[in-house]
């Protein structure tokens, strides 16, 4: 759990730029700056400020997804194979499906809200309106993130495994 933790930790640093400037684009509809000149830009005329507003949020996001998303699916796995009462390589693509489905869930139901945050903060919103009404627009949306998840996630370890 401690490992997952600090991938997420270093993730953070390539995925909040990435990251802003995908919000940036898709707040810009009219722009004809490709999202490489829009990093670019932000890197170098702004001195980074821009590419890595919302970091400790993308830190804190990334950390506890991870640890809860490595955590478990290994957990799933294990419990698996011993419902089943067979050694670890003998777990089949099911089970892998089931336990990265499982970790893809149980990531985005804790890193959602921070994703919601992290998500306001880097698309210029005012401090005052980024906590504005959090409880009942925290999961807005969750339900496609949900799905996607569970799908993409069941699909990668399977293949992976």
């Amino acid at each position: 759990m401690v490992s997952g933790g600090f991938v997420g930790t270093c993730v953070s640093f390539v995925n909040c730029p990435v990251e802003y400037v995908k919000i940036q684009t898709q707040m810009n509809r009219h722009t004809t700056e490709s999202s490489i000149k829009l990093l670019m830009r932000e890197l170098f005329q702004n001195k980074m400020a821009n590419a890595f507003k919302g970091i400790s949020t993308t830190i804190l996001r990334e950390a506890i997804g991870c640890i809860f998303y490595y955590g478990s699916y290994e957990a799933v796995v294990r419990q698996v194979c011993y419902w089943k009462d067979i050694p670890r390589r003998f777990a089949n693509y099911s089970d892998y499906m089931l336990a990265g489905s499982t970790a893809g869930l149980i990531y985005w139901t804790f890193a959602y809200p921070l994703d919601v945050i992290k998500t306001k903060i880097q698309s210029g919103s005012p401090k005052n309106e980024i906590f504005k009404n959090f409880r009942r627009n925290s999961y807005r949306g969750f339900n496609v993130i949900a799905l996607r998840a569970i799908i993409v996630n069941g699909i990668s370890f399977a293949t992976f495994e």
